[in-house]
């Protein structure tokens, strides 16, 4: 049941790091600007919505498989994005650097999947065994 607990906080913070700034630019006036995951340029933040919303069903309907695959799928695509995104941004200014939304991002994107793939593990017994009869029960 904590694993769950867990698996939902991450789910919390990766939901939060979409809507976090993941780029800084240094525009040429010297400005600094920040642009999340959700914007136009951006192209990314609605895929990573819609994989922690799938993955929230799969907490839901304690399907920990649809939960790791979207938490895995949502852990690469962030990766892509955040080795992108600097050069996607650099039409804004002279310099762009990723900042904690990314990071945010990646590190709750890979605790879900492990606190979904720990949480569905259970020991394993024999089919005709004492154990089995008492876990079907």
């Amino acid at each position: 049941m904590l694993r769950y607990a867990v698996a939902w906080v991450a789910l919390a913070f990766f939901v939060l790091s979409c809507f976090a700034p993941w780029v800084t630019v240094t525009t040429y006036a010297n400005a600094i600007e920040y642009h999340g995951a959700l914007e136009e340029a951006f192209f990314g933040g609605i895929y990573l919505l819609a994989l922690a919303g799938l993955a929230a069903l799969g907490l839901l309907a304690r399907r920990p498989a649809l939960t790791v695959t979207c938490a895995v799928l949502a852990c690469v695509l962030t990766a892509f994005l955040g080795s992108q995104a600097p050069g996607a941004m650099m039409q804004f200014g002279w310099m762009a650097e990723l900042t904690w939304g990314a990071y945010l991002a990646f590190a709750s994107s890979l605790a879900l999947a492990m606190a979904a793939t720990r949480a569905s593990r259970r020991p394993w017994s024999a089919p005709g065994s004492l154990d089995a009869v008492r876990q079907s029960a």
